[in-house]
């Protein structure tokens, strides 16, 4: 979905921002995390060299996640007219 990753490192650089950290926003690492991002970001960064970019690791199997989810579970609330 727009923007692209070219889009927006160029976006950043219009608004004066001097470095940018990258969240690939998925659970799991996998072939778009571990290639295709790297790829398309090392690219689109090399167009800006005053942008200092750092690219972040996936959610994947973070040990807070688990505590996390038991969180939600624990907070779930009945549907209505669940009786």
């Amino acid at each position: 979905a727009p923007p692209g990753i070219d889009e927006g490192l160029a976006a950043l650089v219009a608004d004066g921002v001097r470095e940018a950290v990258v969240y690939p926003h998925f659970l799991a690492p996998g072939r778009h995390s571990r290639d295709d991002i790297p790829e398309r970001l090392a690219r689109a960064a090399a167009a800006h060299p005053g942008l200092r970019v750092r690219l972040a690791e996936p959610l994947g199997t973070h040990p807070g996640l688990l505590d996390i989810m038991l969180d939600r579970i624990a907070a779930a609330k009945p549907l209505p007219g669940d009786g």
